[in-house]
């Protein structure tokens, strides 16, 4: 891939309106919605923030998991959390792993996010986040069909859509 990638990713982080505008258009990906244009950046995260929480409190509705939150302190003991929160976290690490090679692969630089910052993986996480509705679902339907979610697929997942997807996010 050329330079294009890297180059636009950078005007987006450089550029605040650039990066508000990269911003709203991950979340429609994600939410299909965009959060309203007059909100900051902490705003966008609250917005986000609101809506995953309503996604896994529906899944695990839908699915009969009890669900009390999202636990993932990484202090925590990890066999402590409860088993659907471990399964979350495990799918959600193997996503950052495929994003992460994805974002190597084109050129980009992982730090330079837009939502996520101060990070070496921000830009990572920023990306892994479109995916993440779509895998929690199957997390929630594989849990509770006791079935296990694929490696391949997670990685399927993430290399048939990133390249359109980080376009959508950087050009529109």
């Amino acid at each position: 891939h050329s330079a294009a990638f890297a180059e636009r990713q950078a005007e987006c982080f450089a550029l605040k309106t650039e990066r508000l505008a990269a911003i709203r258009r991950m979340m429609s990906l994600r939410f299909d919605e965009a959060p309203p244009k007059s909100y900051a950046e902490n705003e966008i995260r609250g917005w986000e923030g609101l809506r995953m929480a309503r996604l896994f409190k529906t899944l695990a509705k839908e699915h009969r998991v009890s669900w009390t939150g999202r636990e993932n302190d990484p202090r925590s003991d990890f066999q402590k959390i409860d088993p659907i929160n471990r399964v979350l976290s495990s799918a959600f690490a193997i996503l950052y792993r495929e994003v992460h090679l994805a974002v190597l692969v084109m050129g980009m630089a992982p730090a330079l996010g837009f939502l996520h910052r101060a990070d070496p993986k921000s830009f990572v996480y920023d990306m892994a986040d479109i995916y993440k509705n779509e895998l929690a679902t199957e997390v929630f339907s594989a849990f509770t069909d006791d079935d296990h979610v694929e490696r391949d697929w997670i990685a399927t997942l993430v290399r048939e859509n990133f390249v359109a997807d980080a376009k959508s996010v950087l050009w529109g």
